[in-house]
């Protein structure tokens, strides 16, 4: 389900999350199925934390609104990404047929893993780009893409295994 790890690496080498976001509506939906539950395997709290800071430093006067937009799109979405990581070390666990606590370190292993590529995207994106999403471009492209809408995800997680 989420072991795709060197693709979604690559992705996350090559392209800002904006044109992620804006190139997986092209994608097929399987495609973004699949896209939405690798970003679901992003720790947020460090990757807003870092845009946050870089915002900081250079775009001060953009810091309340961004974080008031980030606790917003946090406040829908933490609680299904919770769900959906513990889905995720579930799927593990009865598919590779490990223990809970491997399935959970597993699981752990490539959150670190799609946070830090993402936070390395974060930490080297360019002036222009960084003036953009500190500016309002974060909060009203990135947040509100259907793509990061956790809480609509988990639903369909959720019919989907009702199904199955």
């Amino acid at each position: 389900m989420f072991n795709n790890k060197g693709y979604m690496k690559k992705i996350f080498s090559l392209l800002p999350l904006s044109m992620l976001l804006a190139l997986s509506a092209f994608a097929s939906p399987s495609e973004q199925m699949s896209t939405r539950l690798q970003l679901a395997e992003v720790d947020y709290a460090v990757v807003n934390g870092s845009l946050i800071k870089k915002c900081a430093e250079s775009y001060p006067d953009t810091v309340p609104e961004l974080k008031k937009a980030i606790a917003q799109w946090d406040k829908i979405n933490s609680p299904a990404l919770e769900e959906l990581k513990n889905i995720a070390a579930e799927t593990l666990e009865k598919k590779l047929g490990i223990s809970k606590a491997e399935a959970i370190a597993q699981s752990n292993n490539t959150v670190t893993m799609m946070t830090n590529g993402l936070k390395a995207q974060f930490d080297n994106v360019s002036g222009v780009e960084l003036k953009a999403a500190c500016g309002g471009g974060y909060a009203s492209t990135s947040l509100k893409s259907p793509m990061l809408n956790f809480s609509e995800l988990l639903d369909e997680v959720i019919r989907s295994k009702a199904v199955n």
